[in-house]
């Protein structure tokens, strides 16, 4: 009669489960037998983040964000004596005043106090450098994650304890979780051109997921490869339970499902983007059965007001945040002004190239100055849109985290189709002192990522004006001065037209003084989406 009490019970806890909002009851079939030992199926309560991109405080347009809050969630489920995991999936330290000022120490410091369990490295881990990420990583006190990228033996990387994959244990439920991060680490960020050697994530995951399942009772891949190839990865790899995911900065704010070759159902989360949400997964993880996650609720967390700070963190971010430099007003803008540029014209994007164009508009040699500016929509950083009113240095600083200069250099008109096709694979170049228009149901130009060359040209520029007037695509024997930032000139976004150039000219100007200047000489300043990048056929 214990015995049937006891699973009256179990049904009952079972069905309130199946109720409660966000959950997900996942089929499982047991893979031992009726008379076989039976392992009781385990709780487990995973965070998670992912492109948090230095936003280690509230954002300034609204106040949501930031690890003081997330702190009080995770330390709130630790303190019921919960199974708890704390995730990040990478581009953790770049992309804010913090990154720029201390390089990264802010981050590490809190994630420290907050007791990360692991995380995958991020493309923008390496922008400056990998001396400088050796430097950081040695410092994390917890598993730091990536089993695709090969680095070269004097690569400073080599010692600083970068690892495949973890096993967790925790209480008796062994936790495997794997790192994965982009293959175009190596050609999207400068400090990994050199000595860094990307292999296929999928191959990758086939070969070291049976290493990890023999060890585990859930497997997960902690991702930096977005979300669409997260979708691929789950597809063509087995044994994979839960994939938690970055890069491309997707809000799912309930678990995806995804179907591994087995058929099998496999999990994918993914918070956004710049601290606004942490992702929360409730699970129960069985590990007789199949999938061995048999019930799944999770949901993304705002971090707004509502959720207090955490003292011991809001400490430390207090402390980093008083060393800051005074932020300063230098300008106002009448429009509201989105960082997010990918795919199309950006106002923003505008705003830096015609910054560009107007800051060396008077160099001494006339025949020095550029007529065009070249900026890669993925320079344009940022996490919020900024509304009508003051910019301030912080702004700035946020919208260019990478300290990139401006290079000037000369290129035929043959050369500068090349550059715009670069970028018309999937995300278009911004411009000013030209306009240009893309066919994309045309092939796209594909490059050869280890010897840096173009491999197939590309057909999508059709169309090339400059002062309203076409140019001849095929014309070498005219010559423009171009000006672009220092990652696209060293071949970034896979740009290796650049690589050929004999005469490149690094200013040494970095780009948040150039914009600071233009916002100054011309607030108040209204950028505006102007059809510079146009599409369909000619």
């Amino acid at each position: 009669m214990k015995h049937l009490g006891a699973l009256a019970l179990a049904l009952l806890v079972v069905l309130a489960v199946l109720a409660a909002p966000g959950c997900t009851e996942l089929a499982a079939s047991p893979t031992v037998s009726p008379t076989a030992a039976v392992v009781r199926p385990g709780p487990l309560t995973i965070f998670y983040t992912n492109d948090i991109h230095g936003q280690i405080t509230p954002g300034q347009d609204k106040d949501v964000g930031g690890y003081a809050r997330i702190a009080t969630l995770v330390n709130a489920a630790r303190a019921q004596g919960e199974r708890v995991l704390l995730l990040d999936a990478g581009d953790v330290l770049q992309g804010s005043p913090f990154w720029t000022e201390f390089d990264g120490r802010t981050s590490v410091e809190i994630m420290n106090a907050m007791g990360y369990d692991a995380l995958t490295l991020g493309n923008h881990e390496f922008d400056r450098g990998q001396a400088l990420l050796a430097e950081r990583l040695t410092e994390m006190q917890f598993p730091v994650l990536c089993a695709n990228l090969e680095f070269a033996a004097d690569s400073p990387l080599q010692t600083a304890g970068v690892k495949p994959y973890t096993i967790l244990n925790l209480d008796g439920l062994r936790v495997g979780i794997l790192g994965l991060t982009t293959e175009r680490t190596p050609t999207i960020s400068a400090g990994a051109f050199q000595g860094v050697t990307a292999h296929s994530a999928i191959d990758t995951a086939k070969r070291l997921v049976p290493e990890i399942q023999a060890q585990s009772d859930l497997v997960i891949a902690l991702t930096h490869l977005g979300a669409d190839e997260d979708y691929d990865l789950a597809a063509r790899v087995d044994g994979i339970d839960l994939i938690i995911g970055g890069h491309s900065h997707t809000v799912l704010r309930h678990p995806a499902e995804a179907r591994n070759p087995a058929g099998q159902r496999v999990l994918i989360v993914q918070t956004g983007a710049y601290s606004q949400y942490v992702g929360r997964l409730d699970l129960t993880v069985d590990p007789t059965a199949t999938p061995h996650i048999t019930q799944a609720q999770g949901d993304l967390v705002e971090l707004g007001r509502s959720i207090a700070d955490d003292a011991a963190i809001k400490v430390i971010v207090d402390r980093w945040s008083a060393q800051l430099p005074a932020s300063s007003v230098v300008g106002q803008t009448t429009v509201d002004l989105n960082p997010q540029a990918r795919g199309r014209e950006s106002a923003l994007g505008n705003l830096f190239c015609d910054a560009i164009l107007d800051y060396f508009a008077t160099l001494p040699d006339e025949s020095l100055r550029p007529v065009i500016a070249l900026y890669n929509s993925g320079g344009l950083r940022g996490g919020t849109t900024l509304p009508a009113g003051p910019i301030t240095t912080d702004n700035i600083a946020t919208w260019e985290p990478f300290n990139n200069t401006v290079v000037i250099m000369n290129l035929t008109a043959p050369q500068l189709k090349e550059v715009l096709e670069s970028g018309a694979k999937d995300s278009p170049m911004q411009v000013a002192g030209l306009t240009y228009q893309i066919d994309t149901n045309r092939p796209a130009q594909q490059g050869n990522d280890d010897t840096k060359t173009i491999a197939t040209p590309g057909q999508r520029i059709v169309r090339i004006a400059i002062n309203g007037q076409d140019i001849d695509l095929q014309d070498a024997g005219t010559v423009y001065r171009v000006a672009t930032n220092n990652y696209l000139a060293g071949g970034g976004d896979g740009c290796y037209t650049f690589l050929t150039i004999t005469d490149p000219f690094d200013t040494e100007v970095i780009m948040t003084d150039v914009l600071e200047t233009y916002i100054r000489n011309h607030s108040p300043i209204a950028p505006q989406v102007e059809s510079r990048i146009t599409f369909g056929a000619r």
